[in-house]
């Protein structure tokens, strides 16, 4: 059996990208899902919430989204890096403590 060695490679888009070296020649990539927790002082209706979800799904169609108005929290469950998941929502409007 190949010793396995395992490196983070994160990027722009895909921030839970692991490249896993199988030997010198060959390597596997794996994804894993991340669990964001975000304070959006602006989101104040269903409205909100909705638009801060369709943003979110148009970097990752299969993210999971949770946005409450009352607590001002999105929890967003995605492969997606943070800091593009985070730029999503300000782009729609609605910055990100």
């Amino acid at each position: 059996m190949y010793p396995i060695n395992t490196q983070p490679l994160g990027d722009r888009f895909f921030g839970n990208l692991t490249q896993i070296n199988l030997n010198s020649t060959f390597a596997l990539w794996q994804l894993t899902m991340a669990t964001l927790q975000l304070t959006v002082p602006s989101m104040n209706c269903s409205v909100c919430a909705e638009k801060i979800s369709k943003a979110v799904k148009g970097i990752d169609p299969a993210a999971t989204i949770q946005a409450d108005p009352a607590t001002k929290l999105v929890n967003v469950e995605t492969i997606a890096a943070n800091e593009t998941v985070k730029q999503a929502i300000v782009s729609a409007g609605y910055p990100v403590n």
